[in-house]
Order: C-alpha cells, then structure tokens, then sequence
C-alpha cells in the first residue's frame, strides 16, 4: 500500500471513528433518558371488568378495591349513550306515538319543518302556542325520559349540545317527567353519546383508581362537544397538583380521534390547555391520530392493549404476561390495556384466574425494574445540526474507505466528496425537510455500514498467513475478523440511531424508512467484494474483468444455484420490514426457542444473527483459509445476514438502546460460541465433497 493510499484510509477511518463516538454519546443521552422512563400504568377497562365482576357475583367497589389492591392503578371509562343509560334504568327510551299517547301536558324547542329528520325551519324559535305538541313530535321519533337526578343533569348538560350542529332537541313535559324529543328513529338516537356520567369517576374514586377517558369521534362533531369533553376530564385533577403525573389520561374508542378529520387542531389545543395526555394505541392506528401527535409535539402515552376477540381465544396468562411485560422492556409503552379473561382455559376458577393474570402481569412488570404509577413523559433527546452532520461525515467517510479499498483515492479527493455529502444534507435541511434529511442519512448508514463489513469479511488470507494458520489456527483469524467486521456494523447501527434520535421517532410516530433497501443493497456490496477480491485477476482493469465474466460459460449448477439463492432471498425479504405482502410466519419451534432465550438471557438476541449469520461468518473464514473458495460465496451471503441485521437492530429507536445494545452483543457471543464447529463443520463438509468429486472424476 502505497503513503497515499495510506494516508487517505487513516484520515478515512478517523473520521469513522469520531462519528462512532458522537453517536455514542447521543446514545447515552438518550439510555438516560429511557432509564428515567421507568413507570408503567396498568389500566383496566372498567366496562368489561364490572361485567365481569356483576357475572361472578362481586360488589363493584370490590372488585375495583380489589384490583388497586394487586396493582392496577387505572380503569377507562366509555362515554355513556342513549342505550347504555337505558339498560342500565337511568332513561326511558319511547316512541313518538307512545309518548303522545301518554299526553302532553307542555311543550318548548325551536321548531323544526314537518318533513325529513334534521330538516331546519328558517323561521327559528317557535313556542308552544304557535305550534302544537302534536305537530312538533313524529310517531318516529324519540323520547329521552329520565328517571334518576344524574341522568337527568347529564342529558341536561350533554345532550342538546352534543346534536345542536344537526337538528334541536325538543323539551316536554309528560305525566311522568321532563322529557327531551329526538327527531331520530329509535335504532339511531340509542347510539348518541352523551359524555362520562360522574358516579363512573366517583366509583374509581372510591376504589382508589384513576380515570383514563374514552372519548367517541362522530360525524359533525362540533369544537363546543371537544371543549366540553376535556374540560370535564381536566376538571377530574386533584386540585393543587400539577405534575405530569397527574395528568389525565385519555385514549380514544374507536378508528379516529376525537375532531377527526377537521378539528385534529382543535383537539390538539384543548390537550395542551387542560395539560391532558394523549395515549396511543400500538398496532391500531386511528384517523388523525398522527397529526394529534405531532400536535402535541410528540408528548403521548403509548398503549399496548391485548383485544377481547384475542383474550377470548384463549392465550394463556403466561402468554399474555409476557406480553404486556415485552411491549414495556422492548417498545416503551407505557400504558397496558388489560381486559377480564371471560373463558375458563384450566382447571382454575375465573375468579382465581383472572386474580393470577392481573397480579402475574402487575409482579411481572416490577421484576423487570418497572414502577407502577402514572408513566408521565418521556424526556426529549434531539442532536442539532453540527451534530448531525459530524454524523453525515462519518457516513460519508465509510462509503469512501470502500471506494478507496478497491482504487486508491487521493485525500483531497476524498475530502471534496465528504463535503459534497455533507453540503446535500445541509440543503435538504435548510428547505426545511429535517425529518427527510434525518432518514436519508440513515438509509445510507444502513447500507454503506454492513457493505463494509463484506470487504472486512471478503478480504483474502494471504498464502504465508494461510499456512501459519494451519489445524485450528484459522479460529484467530475468524474471530478477528468477526469482531472487527462487527464492530464496524454496531458502529454503523450507531450512527444510524443517531441521525434519528428524535422524539417523534422514539415514539414511534416517525419510522426509518427504507427497510427493504438495506437489507438488498449490501448483498450488491458483497458480490462487489467477492469480484474485487477472488474474481478479479492482479492488474486487470475493471471494464475488462466485467466482459471476461460476462461471457463466461453457465453451468447447470450455476443456475440451480441460482435459482436456490433466488427462493432463500424472497423468505428473507418478506420476513423483513413492518408490512409484507408475503406472510411468513415463524415456526413453533422458532417461538418456542424464542420464549426460552427471552427467559434465561438478559435480551433475546435475534435468530438470523445468532444463529445464521455470525456461524456463517467465521465458516467463511475458515473456508478461505482451507481453500474452500467453491464455498465462500454462499457461506457470505449467509454471514452478511447477521451483519444487516445488526445496523437494522438500531433503527428500532421505540426500542431503548441499553437494550439494543445488549441484544446485539449477547447474538454475537452466543453467535461466536455456535459458530466455531459450525466452521470446523462447514470444512469437513467442503473437504468431505472434495474427495468424493476427486474420485467421481
């Protein structure tokens, strides 16, 4: 190598290694953060838990004391609706003909055409002795006639305003109370929701819980109804206090937020006046709820919640346990849903089970370091500018050591290119498109980190070297090389993080993109690496080497080769990424070694790295230094798996890096552990085919 080269691969690599660095103080900034987030709410859903508890016989209170008592510390609470107050006895629901029947003994309300429902009368406000009674009320419609102070004082409160932007209600009188007319077909007005009734938060009061409301988005929804709704829950905070931590907790029902899709804004602006927490649900995004979040400047709750039709299949409490405690180790949520188990799945009584699945999921979340109380906020992590871009320069910086491991490049020109990287970054930024430019940087992390690992992985055992390393010296040289090439994608994966440490991205509300791309691209570096180091002939220029290839001969193994490589890349490509349009689920026996390592290890490490990639790495080794180079381009391939999915681990920022961290480290020990007679056996394998091909002939 000559000084020139030299000098450019120092300046390369030092650049490499100060980002490395920069990152990794990001990344401590951010682990403090995370660790100082280690409260989670455990929150019942309380329409679901009284019917569980009215059907084996226990008191309300009871059973919600007895719920505080195991550690839950929420229950939500639905809004009531026209049907819900009726079954419960607290209204009367009639027709028009039956409430005419009764007679009518006052009238009062605007008035309304005489046509179809809804219709206004331009002429506005009518009393009573303009219109009759009978020609304001329709044999379809609906009376509301309250039988309890509550009911009446929330219809009172509620309903008028809840309808106002579509028709009036009217009010009456009758034999039996004040009533209100809903110009809707019963099948439609027993649907209207109508706000929380106070006894709700007066029993969890009791109880020693607190609330988390569920609001119901609906068509015309008005800015007074959003208003009204959260100035009720705000007014639900102790008084005096004004801590995160008690902060009311909201979590809307349904597909759309509350507003959605024209007062998102608005809903955003009450949030923040009444210093309301907005909670999130994972895997059920709802209509506006993005925009809700961004709103809110990414101060959220996130929600993890196991679905009634899912605990009505019958999941084990262990199962959901686990659950419920990985969705807090793993994903930072910080609010758990959890509903009554309905069906006995054993031998215990639904009492005893549902008692064991609540203290389980309660104790569980303790042993994994967790305090049990509001979850409050996650505190912001977000480099600036000049931090970033000393990240962009590193990325830079490792894109070109490949350029210049292949050609030597002259230091000014290599410095001129990082530049220009760092100048396109700096645009892109200055046009305002920071999340864009955040994810660009990334996306080339992802890719040019692990590629490099390829040239690291690919490089030859010199023949002097070869023969030192002859029995099991070949074990030195593989691990080196594992360890080194390693370091160079935990550094990328580093880097990567980084670049978008955000805290839209922490809660999960921006994603890296471009999961399919750099789990592609470096398999292009690869074969890259493999032309350069063990195809291309000394002295041959690269146009040259292309067309000897290109004309060379295709053999029938080459093509079933081929078409085998073909059928493992399209497994490997659907299995990645948030969607696919492929499923392909893992095996029982995937999940079931998945549950042990979860069990008797600090962080699962993940299968494709442990148990493909990190083996196969140091069999490639070992087949270069026996030789085996029939072998090497399969047994990379294979190898530069692990190496992905090492820089892809890190781009989980909703995962917290202590954790990543540890994942990442316990694969490649446990990786290096499985993979030396993995390698000695991948040689006895090459040496055993050799034979037989040598005999054949």
């Amino acid at each position: 190598m000559d000084g020139r080269r030299s000098m450019t691969s120092r300046a390369l690599l030092a650049m490499v290694v100060v980002s490395t660095l920069v990152a990794a103080a990001v990344g401590f900034q951010r682990h403090r953060a995370e660790a100082a987030y280690d409260r989670v709410a455990l929150c019942m859903d309380l329409k679901e838990g009284l019917a569980f508890a009215r059907r084996v016989g226990v008191p309300d209170l009871d059973y919600l004391q007895g719920l505080a008592a195991q550690g839950v510390g929420f229950a939500a609470i639905e809004e009531d609706t026209l049907a819900s107050l009726a079954d419960s006895g607290d209204v009367t629901l009639i027709t028009g003909a039956e409430f005419l029947a009764t007679g009518t003994l006052g009238f009062s309300g605007a008035a309304r055409a005489e046509g179809t429902p809804g219709a206004a009368d331009a002429s506005g406000a009518a009393n009573a002795s303009d219109v009759p009674p009978s020609d304001r009320i329709r044999q379809w419609h609906t009376v509301v006639l309250p039988r309890t102070a509550e009911a009446a004082s929330l219809l009172k409160a509620n309903l008028t305003l809840r309808v106002e932007s579509a028709f009036t209600v009217y009010t009456a009188s009758s034999a039996y109370s004040e009533a209100y007319v809903v110009p809707l077909p019963m099948s439609e007005a027993r649907g209207l929701n109508i706000g929380i009734r106070p006894s709700s938060r007066e029993l969890l009061r009791s109880a020693g819980l607190s609330p988390v409301a569920r609001f119901t988005n609906w068509p015309g929804i008005s800015a007074k109804w959003i208003d009204a709704m959260i100035s009720a829950v705000k007014s639900w905070q102790r008084a005096g206090t004004g801590s995160a931590r008690d902060q009311q907790l909201v979590v809307f029902v349904g597909t759309e937020i509350m507003g959605y899709p024209s007062l998102v804004s608005h809903t955003a602006s009450a949030f923040k006046g009444a210093g309301v927490t907005y909670g999130d649900i994972e895997f059920s995004p709802q209509a506006g709820g993005a925009a809700l979040t961004k709103a809110l400047d990414w101060d959220i709750v996130r929600v993890h919640s196991i679905s009634r039709a899912e605990v009505d299949k019958g999941l084990s409490v262990d199962t959901m346990v686990d659950r419920y405690v990985r969705a807090a180790k793993e994903r930072n949520i910080r609010l758990m849903y959890i509903r009554p188990i309905n069906k006995q799945i054993d031998s215990r009584s639904l009492v005893e089970l549902n008692d064991d699945f609540v203290s389980g999921v309660a104790s569980a979340l303790k042993g994994a370091g967790f305090v049990l109380d509001h979850p409050g906020s996650l505190a912001p992590v977000e480099p600036g500018l000049t931090v970033t871009l000393v990240l962009v320069l590193g990325i830079a910086a490792a894109g070109l050591l490949i350029l210049d491991l292949m050609m030597a490049m002259p230091a000014a020109i290599a410095v001129g290119l990082m530049l220009v990287a760092a100048a396109g970054f700096s645009g892109i930024w200055a046009l305002g498109y920071h999340v864009m430019a955040r994810q660009l940087a990334a996306l080339a992390a992802a890719v040019i980190f692990p590629s490099l690992s390829a040239f690291v992985l690919l490089r030859p055992v010199g023949a002097r070297a070869g023969a030192a390393l002859g029995g099991g010296g070949w074990l030195l040289t593989a691990l080196g090389r594992l360890f080194a090439a390693s370091a160079c994608s935990i550094g990328g994966g580093l880097i990567l993080a980084a670049c978008i440490t955000t805290p839209a991205f922490m809660v999960k509300a921006n994603q890296f993109v471009g999961v399919k791309l750099m789990h592609v691209l470096p398999f292009a570096a690869l074969l890259l690496a493999y032309w350069h180091y063990h195809l291309r002939k000394p002295g041959e220029g690269m146009l040259k080497s292309i067309v000897r290839l290109a004309v060379s001969p295709v053999l029938m193994w080459h093509a079933v080769a081929a078409a085998l490589v073909a059928a493992v890349g399209l497994v490997y490509i659907v299995r990645t990424g948030n969607t696919s349009s492929l499923a392909v689920s893992p095996s029982s026996m995937e999940q079931a070694m998945r549950a042990l390592l979860e069990r008797v290890l600090p962080a699962r490490p993940r299968t494709k790295e442990f148990l493909i990639g990190h083996p196969a790495f140091l069999a490639t080794t070992a087949l270069l230094v026996t030789d085996g180079r029939p072998l090497v381009l399969a047994a990379s391939a294979a190898a530069m798996i692990g190496q992905v999915s090492m820089v892809n681990t890190f781009a989980h920022l909703h995962t917290p890096i202590y954790l990543t961290v540890v994942r990442t480290l316990t694969g490649l020990t446990l990786g290096a552990l499985i993979g030396v007679p993995a390698a000695a056996l991948a040689v006895w394998f090459y040496k055993v085919m050799q034979g037989m091909l040598g005999r054949a002939r």
